[in-house]
């Protein structure tokens, strides 16, 4: 489902005004969970609240805020009505400035996490901060996952494309050594792999290496080992990866400090690059979630 940093980035284009609309409470069966959030202009709605059947009697009831009317609404909507399913939505409808929608589109410019504080059936309006408000129904904002694609072969066009279909920011970085370095304008060549830390790789990205070729592996893991990296995966088979392992604690790598996700991907029996691809995208949106569920 479309997050508040992207429904937030695509509103920005709005020239009038934005209504945001909270799932603050849930009862029954319902489509989406306690949190959930969707856009209102005058033009579209951004992001849903059930598989399609609401967006348009939400849209309609928030009419006298989009009008400058009223500044806030409560809306209480039994899905049986629409959906014949059991269930209950409370939601909290705001008119919001472009201000705040510029200071959430900031977590993605500044790969910053910050709060968003949403005070329903009151008339404080959300705001944007480092810290949760106890007192507000607040949801933590994180950076979009970004996922670093090292090697230039053509079986990593489908997982970067597959990675960007997921609105995950994806790069495909290169060894100045890798014979097509500059072949693709697009491709981010690194003139050594101790330039690492210039590409900015924090706990909210994911690198998978796959040169294809043994020395480039092994001189990017080996920068990569210390990174902040959340998830290092390596295309190839086990024998590979063990060769490589060996390699590395030649090198005086503390092979115990991370886990090296590697064959990269879940067991899905996948062949081929698309199906890999996904297999890829399947085991880092796990970790991430994991993660995250943890944090």
């Amino acid at each position: 489902m479309t997050d508040l940093v992207t429904l937030a980035r695509e509103s920005l284009f709005e020239e009038g005004a934005v209504v945001l609309v909270s799932l603050v409470e849930v009862s029954g069966s319902t489509y989406r969970k306690t949190g959930a959030r969707m856009m209102v202009t005058s033009n579209q709605t951004l992001g849903l609240m059930s598989g399609g059947c609401l967006e348009e009697e939400i849209a309609r009831k928030c009419r006298p805020l989009l009008l400058g009317e009223e500044r806030f609404l409560r809306l209480d909507i039994d899905t049986r009505q629409f959906l014949g399913c059991d269930g209950r939505l409370g939601l909290w409808c705001e008119r919001v400035e472009h201000g705040f929608l510029k200071s959430v589109a900031r977590v993605r410019e500044q790969r910053r996490a910050l709060y968003c504080n949403t005070y329903p059936d009151s008339d404080r309006p959300s705001t944007i901060s480092e810290e949760s408000d106890p007192a507000a129904f607040h949801e933590l904002l994180l950076p979009p996952r970004r996922v670093l694609v090292f090697g230039s072969a053509p079986d990593s066009q489908p997982l970067l494309s597959l990675c960007r279909s997921m609105e995950w920011e994806a790069e495909q970085i290169v060894l100045a050594s890798d014979p097509n370095a500059t072949a693709n304008s697009a491709i981010k060549v690194l003139a050594q792999s101790a330039h690492i830390s210039k590409l900015g790789v924090d706990s909210t990205t994911a690198c998978v290496v796959m040169n294809h070729h043994f020395g480039r592996d092994l001189e990017l893991l080996h920068a990569l080992w210390q990174s902040s990296t959340l998830f290092l995966g390596l295309l190839g088979s086990r024998r590979r990866r063990d060769e490589l392992l060996e390699q590395l604690a030649l090198m005086d790598v503390n092979l115990e400090s991370r886990e090296l996700f590697a064959p990269v991907g879940l067991s899905l029996g996948a062949e081929g690059p698309h199906e890999i691809a996904l297999a890829i995208c399947a085991q880092i949106m796990q970790v991430f979630n994991l993660s995250e569920k943890q944090s």
